[in-house]
């Protein structure tokens, strides 16, 4: 017999899961899982954020005498301002419940493994992922007035380019377009507008997954191999002496943008545990009506330290 649509078994799954569905959407963005973009989860107030190299000079020749230097780790003053959001939605349980019977009707599966209440919920969880990740992390503009995902709050283009605008962020390199005839000299361009102080760093070259097929065509044309590293599951740059890797960034979507910075610079923040994230569900006549609200920012915490192309 098909397992009904039962708002009590809903409400009952929602409500002792929230917080872990909510950090299931949030925590789980593209960026997030590979380590591009860092994540502070709790904020309860807006978080300044820190330069990545210490202020000043430690070194210094030996006396008796304690002479401290102070004030190494130096506020970058950019913050992290989660910005409140929302779902909501109204569906019709029908229509859920036959989506979940194409799934369970697989030959093999368990429909215990994955209840109807808890098949809903995940399936609003990867549409809400799917837009923050595509839209909001990068092409976000924050407007309190707008409608969908992109006005949700400032993606990293809005970040850069008023960064840029302010004279805040002046390592743009001048590549024009990136192509697959020429992505392996314009990436190596990148590199070389690099202080030496940062190519003994760590870095990622976060672009496009278009951009990273360029290149990676690009140098097996020319060099007659794949530049791809087993070992790493990537690709690492030439001339960067193994030191900076090449990333797919499916958050970027189709812009020409190429970002060059180390670990730990781009942040997400949210603030899964408070009194805003929630999730309702409560019945409409015949339909479903689901409000869920989260917190929600991106920022970039140390503009001395990205490189980016004049691309957008």
């Amino acid at each position: 017999m098909p397992q009904a649509f039962d708002l009590s078994k809903v409400t009952k799954y929602v409500e002792s899961n929230s917080t872990k569905i909510i950090t299931m959407a949030l925590n789980s963005l593209d960026g997030i899982e590979k380590g591009q973009i860092g994540l502070y989860s709790n904020l309860k107030e807006d978080k300044p954020l820190h330069k990545l190299k210490l202020n000043g000079t430690v070194v210094q020749p030996y006396r008796v005498a304690f002479e401290p230097r102070n004030n190494l780790f130096q506020p970058s003053e950019r913050m992290l301002s989660p910005k409140p959001a929302k779902v909501d939605i109204q569906i019709d349980p029908g229509e859920v419940q036959d989506k979940w019977l194409i799934l369970v009707s697989k030959p093999g599966f368990d429909p215990r493994e994955l209840p109807l209440e808890k098949f809903f919920m995940a399936e609003l969880v990867r549409k809400i992922k799917q837009e923050l990740n595509d839209i909001t992390t990068y092409n976000g503009v924050y407007n309190a007035a707008g409608t969908g995902p992109v006005d949700v709050c400032n993606g990293f283009a809005k970040i850069l380019a008023d960064a840029i605008t302010a004279g805040d962020l002046t390592n743009v390199v001048a590549t024009g377009a990136i192509t697959s005839a020429n992505a392996l000299t314009k990436f190596k361009q990148m590199w070389k507008a690099l202080p030496i102080a940062w190519k003994g760093v760590p870095m990622k070259l976060l672009a496009s997954y278009t951009n990273i097929e360029n290149y990676d065509e690009n140098y097996a044309e020319t060099r007659g191999s794949s530049n791809y590293v087993q070992k790493f599951e990537q690709s690492i740059l030439e001339a960067s002496n193994g030191k900076c890797t090449l990333e797919r960034a499916s958050w970027i979507g189709t812009s020409g943008r190429t970002i060059l910075t180390p670990e730990g610079n781009l942040f997400a923040g949210t603030d899964v545990l408070a009194d805003i994230n929630k999730i309702t569900v409560q019945q409409s006549h015949r339909l479903l009506d689901v409000m869920i609200e989260f917190k929600i920012c991106f920022q970039i915490a140390d503009t001395d330290a990205i490189w980016v192309n004049d691309q957008v």
